[in-house]
């Protein structure tokens, strides 16, 4: 395993399907429990969707590779009703690595760039790394619910002003969304 700091951060492109696929079927169930946007498993046909999305610009995901295999991967996605929704995951062999960190700070300076304006997710509320993770960059609670299909309790969460390097935003500035 090489050093955290060699990786490259980069948008999904053609071809990185099946280790998309990889990287996603090869999470722990300790961590696909908290992070399943493409359901339980991956498939290629999934993965290759969302290749063929972030070509077309209709998604934008980073991922973070080491030589050629994927160990992180973070989101922007447009939900059904057009949110901004945020997602992440670092592979289990390299967790605590500030991966998720430098995924989520590009990403986030780059949907700064591109005027994303409002970005939301979902995180179970015993995820304690995530949600601080999430709070050092800006995103606040705003709800809670309980998920019908897994029976975990989430925290609803949003960011709605850039946060430079990740670190907390001014409380004069903080807005709470009802």
């Amino acid at each position: 395993m090489n050093d955290a700091a060699s990786l490259t951060i980069r948008q999904v492109g053609h071809g990185d399907a099946a280790s998309l696929m990889a990287f996603y079927n090869g999470l722990s169930d300790a961590s696909r429990r908290t992070f399943r946007p493409l359901g339980e498993f991956a498939t290629l046909e999934k993965c290759a969707a969302v290749c063929t999305d972030n070509e077309a610009g209709a998604k934008y995901d980073l991922v973070a590779v080491d030589s050629d295999e994927i160990i992180g991967w973070c989101f922007v996605w447009k939900d059904k009703d057009g949110a901004n929704m945020f997602g992440l995951a670092v592979a289990d062999a390299w967790q605590s690595r500030r991966i998720g960190s430098r995924l989520a700070m590009q990403l986030l300076a780059d949907a700064d760039a591109r005027g994303m304006g409002e970005i939301i997710l979902t995180v179970v509320k015993d995820n304690v790394h995530a949600v601080g993770l999430y709070e050092r960059f800006g995103f606040e609670k705003y709800g809670e619910f309980l998920h019908e299909d897994d029976g975990l309790e989430y925290y609803r969460m949003v960011r709605k002003i850039s946060c430079a390097e990740g670190s907390a935003r001014d409380s004069s500035n903080a807005t709470t969304r009802r």
